[in-house]
């Protein structure tokens, strides 16, 4: 899969070095470049380097460093997050669909802030026999995956196993829909998905007690995300309960 941000550095004719980045997902992304190493070197830019890069740049000169005595070193490194938290406003007046076919129905295994593992985090499990389709809940851009996870079980160090899809909306808000199973994923990166269209497939991947699937909306922060509570057409977030079986239907947007 393609790298979502990509930062290089070259060496100009004037001595000077320039930092290129590209961002080449369709949704914004943070990035922060920071130096472990820096001697006898002055920058153009305030360090460290903290911007975000518009959905699609190529090849933007973003600052340069360049010697002030020999001799002369820099290490550096960067760290991304997913999203703009200057312009990302959720648009309360949305409603979703439930995150799988019409006319199923799928048990809530976990609601918002549920005691297993949703303590403070508006998120929710359904219960789905792994190679159940997973749907869009509401339309949007798919900017991230992993497909790649073979693994799972009660176990946090399995977290970084987790299949997942993440699709960016028009309100600057993500959804994510995690734990599919391994291949599981049906959509390419940049595809434009309609509320009710399939995703992937569920699975048991990551940290999981049972095949599920975890659906979540989150808006951006600096560095961070924060799960907010949204509205399906049948139901309010908050009021779906837990053990409770729920019909999805979906209305295309």
């Amino acid at each position: 899969m393609e790298t979502e941000v990509s930062v290089i550095h070259r060496k100009e004719t004037d001595g000077r070095y320039v930092f290129i980045v590209s961002n080449n997902r369709s949704a914004p992304y943070q990035l922060s470049i920071s130096f472990s190493e820096y001697v006898n070197m002055r920058a153009d830019a305030h360090l460290p380097v903290e911007v975000v890069l518009p959905a699609g740049m190529k090849d933007y000169s973003l600052f340069h460093i360049q010697p002030t005595a020999s001799p002369h070193s820099f290490t550096y490194s960067h760290k991304v997050q997913l999203g703009d938290p200057r312009s990302a406003r959720h648009n309360d007046q949305e409603r979703y669909v439930l995150p799988y076919e019409h006319g199923t129905s799928r048990m809530l295994m976990q609601g918002y802030n549920g005691e297993f593992s949703h303590k403070n985090t508006y998120a929710l499990d359904f219960q789905m026999p792994e190679g159940t389709v997973v749907c869009a809940a509401r339309a949007g851009v798919v900017v991230a995956f992993k497909n790649d996870g073979t693994r799972g079980g009660m176990n946090r160090s399995l977290e970084p196993e987790a299949n997942h899809i993440t699709v960016y909306h028009a309100d600057g808000t993500f959804a994510e829909y995690v734990h599919l199973k391994y291949l599981g994923v049906l959509v390419q990166i940049g595809a434009k998905v309609r509320a009710g269209d399939p995703l992937g497939l569920s699975g048991n991947t990551g940290y999981s007690s049972q095949p599920h699937l975890h659906f979540a909306v989150y808006l951006p922060g600096y560095f961070s995300a924060v799960t907010i509570p949204v509205r399906f057409i049948e139901h309010t977030g908050e009021s779906m309960q837990q053990g409770i079986t729920y019909t999805a239907t979906h209305m295309r947007n």
